[in-house]
């Protein structure tokens, strides 16, 4: 486990992260406001990744990979990391719920969305300010909750996206 604050405003960390197999949790705050990351590698064990854990990482970049087996990330755990540019989640992953804010304000966020099957609920502002998404799709049909201005791109100048498939569900 990494703890909550381990991290928080080392602004000399390495370029690379990557989590051990033996990595369950990371705890919130754990990076926040490091500076210099610019790649995660997640390890496949990996179920805990905590409440603003890369908060204004503006380094980080590339996709962002989920494992299938995270069962829950905090909210505005991603927020404001600018130069992400897409996030993978897979089809089998365990994954409920979306707390608000997780992807909010990474301005270059964008390709295809996939949202997971098990996913139910979408909280306030997953997916705000980030108007590079091209398209989003819901591959299951559980969603009962979603949220105010999950997808809020901003103005329609900066509007990317030309493809919507919505759940049966909604």
């Amino acid at each position: 486990e990494i703890g909550a604050y381990a991290f928080s405003g080392c602004q000399q960390l390495l370029d690379t992260i990557n989590m051990p197999n033996s990595m369950r949790t990371i705890g919130m705050y754990a990076f926040e406001n490091d500076l210099r990351i610019k790649y995660v590698a997640f390890n496949d064990g990996l179920k805990i990744i905590g409440e603003r854990a890369f908060q204004y990482c503006y380094a980080l970049q590339g996709v962002v990979k989920i494992p299938a087996s995270v069962e829950a990330i905090g909210q505005y755990a991603f927020y404001f990391d600018e130069n992400i540019q897409g996030v993978d989640f897979p089809a089998a992953s365990k994954l409920e719920t979306l707390q608000q804010s997780t992807f909010s304000r990474c301005s270059k966020l964008g390709g295809e969305i996939n949202i997971p099957a098990n996913i139910k609920t979408i909280a306030n502002y997953v997916f705000f300010n980030n108007g590079a998404i091209t398209a989003i799709r819901f591959w299951g049909n559980k969603i009962t909750s979603m949220g105010e201005q999950v997808f809020y791109m901003g103005s329609p100048s900066d509007i990317k996206m030309d493809t919507l498939y919505l759940p049966k569900s909604l």
